[in-house]
C-alpha cells in the first residue's frame, strides 16, 4: 500500500521558492545522512561476520543511490552464511548489522528535515 500527497502552490512567489529550496536541501541533507548510516552498518557488518579467508567481510558494502540505502555482501556465498542452510545455523550478521542501527537512520532522517528546513526558511 502507498500513500501519494501532492503539494500544488499556486502564486505565493516566496513560498514556491523556498518550498523548492527544501525540497532541494532535503534531498541533500538526506543523502549525507543516509550515506553516514551506510557506512556505520558496512562497518559494524564487517565486525559482526565471520571470517575463515576475509572474503565475505572484504565483500560488504553499502550502496546509495537516490533514497535507497544498499547494504549487502557480494560473496557468492553469503546468504547461506547470513540465513543459515539446513547444516549450518545462520550468522545475521548484516540483519544484527542494519537492526543496530535503526535508530540512527530514524535520526539521520529527523536532523536532515530539521536542518533542511531551518536552511531553507532563512
Amino acid at each position: 500500500m502507498a500513500v501519494n500527497l501532492k503539494l500544488e502552490v499556486a502564486g505565493a512567489g516566496e513560498l514556491r521558492t523556498k518550498l523548492q529550496k527544501l525540497d532541494s536541501e532535503l534531498k541533500m541533507k538526506i543523502r549525507e545522512k543516509l550515506a553516514e548510516v551506510g557506512a556505520l552498518i558496512r562497518e559494524r557488518a564487517r565486525e559482526l561476520a565471520p571470517v575463515r579467508t576475509g572474503m565475505l567481510k572484504a565483500g560488504i558494502y553499502s550502496q546509495l543511490t537516490d533514497w535507497t540505502l544498499k547494504i549487502g555482501a557480494k560473496a557468492p556465498y553469503a546468504r547461506y552464511v547470513e540465513f543459515g542452510t539446513r547444516w549450518i545455523r545462520p550468522r545475521h550478521f548484516l540483519l544484527n548489522a542494519i537492526e543496530e542501527n535503526l535508530i540512527r537512520i530514524e535520526n539521520a532522517f529527523h536532523e536532515a528535515v530539521s536542518s533542511a528546513v531551518s536552511e531553507a526558511s532563512t
